[in-house]
């Protein structure tokens, strides 16, 4: 090497430019060599190599330059489209960097030229994952994909994946390729290279503890059998369903949501109702039924036509509601209060009834938002809800009716962005229709210790896993649990514990609600995962620093 000169900073960058945007070509790299002759250049063509290994950076989408990701975007078009692979930040959609780094290795591998990369694993859980392995298949022989569960580095605090691929033109060929998908549990184990290489090389299906103390669950497939897979890529290792089967077969102490309460949409007479006949839930008008403190004493609302309420699940941000959040709901002059008439109008007193005809007739004072081709919003009256309420007069006494307020000891979040919050109501409140109640069935009652075990369980991984196989993505990036798909939910029958256990389970429920109050709060990222995973997961670099997991 005492021939060569040392490439200058300029050198590298030249090369590193170049190779951003021209794989396969031919260049001429100022490298220097000494010769007796005197120094020359010399010619050095990147394409055809025999294999590419790496681990790539695993920078987000906006944490690049605009230049660089115009970049990207424009000498990698053509397979950005195709796969749909187009970074969409404001929707939720955020490819990771390492899924450009892999399509760009692609160019400079020769046929059967093999590629193994180190990535982040997010990429299995999300949509635009199933893109991503739609072009390993249609590229690569697929040896292996190996999510691996523990921290392998100490930074960063991600999950890690291990591709093992080999470049194939050939359909046929890769068609008839076994792709082993395997999940490896190093938490009471070691990595051993060479007894992992092994286990993949023999293609097959197993569950197998290896010798170094690691355990890896594997699923084999030939690639033809993937074609045309529409699934998130961690369901080719395991399905979340073939976990919850072993959980509902198994175990004695699992029943089904639906044998001990009934979820609802709210638990407004109105809206427990409706959901039951196929209708919208609801109310029909929150500027009418919705009240702050000030408005209901402007409009000499009496007390008994008055019912503390939640408006909205963002103020939700414990696992239990306290007669105290509801009083900040108040003193912040937010609606807290539910206007609940459930008697004719014949017998209600004149301040109520003059409160109704703001939101009826012609000169209707309170009216619904002003839909399209409309010169203003109909009387509240008027809202469907109102209607279907006023057409049902052997349920509700007219359309102001919601007809009363169900007790429901457990809420959550309707939608959520990283986890469904279940929580306990210790204050009892109308809660509005963005919020879940699960309502106890007839005969069936838990004191406050089985609320709280029951309370542990739904906010555990093993509930957010049900959540997230069978939750409604809206497309944003957020999950909706629908009712419905509550009832099937296996929860823990606290019932069949003992004393002892039920005792212990509501101390660590006290405890991490105790932990989400010192925190603030348990609806943010960064209080449910931590800084570190929270930024990772919400590409923002503004999450607050230095905030220890409580989940």
């Amino acid at each position: 090497m005492k021939n060569v000169r040392a490439p200058t900073t300029e050198m590298y960058v030249f090369v590193r430019d170049y190779l951003a945007i021209n794989p396969g070509q031919r260049v001429l790299v100022p490298f220097e060599i000494r010769t007796p002759e005197g120094e020359k250049q010399v010619e050095v063509v990147f394409k055809d190599f025999d294999a590419v290994v790496g681990n790539p950076p695993y920078t987000r989408w906006t944490e690049i330059s605009d230049e660089t990701q115009s970049s990207i975007l424009r000498h990698l078009k053509s397979n950005i489209s195709k796969y749909d692979l187009t970074p969409q930040v404001s929707r939720g959609v955020e490819p990771g960097i390492y899924v450009y780094w892999i399509m760009h290795s692609t160019g400079f591998l020769k046929d059967n030229g093999r590629l193994g990369m180190i990535i982040s694993d997010s990429w299995l859980q999300t949509d635009y994952g199933k893109n991503f392995l739609k072009f390993l298949l249609d590229n690569y022989k697929v040896h292996a994909v190996t999510d691996i569960s523990a921290r392998v580095f100490p930074v960063p605090l991600i999950g890690t994946c291990i591709l093992l691929l080999e470049k194939c033109l050939k359909k046929e060929d890769r068609d008839n390729n076994v792709a082993v998908f395997a999940y490896l549990d190093v938490s009471k184990g070691s990595i051993d290279v060479d007894e992992i290489l092994k286990f993949v090389e023999e293609k097959q299906s197993a569950v197998k503890e290896l010798a170094s103390g690691a355990r890896i669950v594997a699923k084999a497939y030939t690639q033809k059998e993937l074609e045309g897979y529409e699934g998130k890529p961690v369901d080719l290792i395991f399905r979340a369903e073939d976990i919850l089967d072993i959980l509902r077969r198994r175990s004695p102490l699992v029943s089904k949501l639906s044998e001990y309460f009934e979820p609802a949409r709210g638990n407004i007479g109105w809206s427990v109702w409706a959901l039951k006949h196929s209708k919208r839930p609801d109310v029909g008008g929150n500027k009418f039924f919705y009240l702050t403190e000030k408005r209901a004493e402007q409009h000499k609302i009496p007390q008994d036509f008055l019912y503390p309420l939640l408006p909205s699940s963002r103020y939700l941000k414990f696992f239990t509601f306290a007669k105290s959040d509801w009083e900040e709901l108040r003193d912040g002059d937010k609606e807290c209060y539910l206007f609940l008439c459930h008697m004719p109008r014949n017998q209600l007193p004149e301040s109520v009834r003059r409160y109704i005809e703001l939101g009826e007739g012609s000169k209707a004072q309170i009216r619904l938002r002003r839909r399209p081709g409309e010169a203003e919003g109909g009387p509240v009256s008027e809202s469907q809800a109102s209607q279907t309420r006023r057409k049902h007069r052997n349920v509700f006494f007219d359309w102001y009716d919601l007809g009363g307020v169900v007790k429901a000891p457990i809420i959550a979040s309707y939608y959520a962005q990283y986890w469904h919050r279940f929580a306990l109501t210790l204050y009892n409140t109308a809660c509005d229709a963005d919020i879940i109640a699960l309502i106890p069935l007839q005969g069936k009652t838990f004191n406050l210790n089985e609320l709280k075990a029951l309370l542990l369980y739904l906010n555990s991984s093993i509930a957010k896993l049900y959540l997230e196989a069978n939750g409604r993505s809206t497309g944003g990036g957020a999950l909706a649990i629908e009712a419905n798909v509550l009832n099937d939910m296996p929860i823990l029958d606290v019932r069949k514990l003992s004393v002892e256990e039920v005792e212990r389970l509501a101390e660590l429920f006290d405890k991490l609600e105790s932990e989400a109050r010192k925190l603030g709060g348990a609806d943010t990222a960064e209080n449910i995962f931590g800084s570190e995973l929270a930024e990772e997961l919400t590409g923002k670099r503004d999450v607050e620093a230095n905030v220890s997991w409580i989940i």
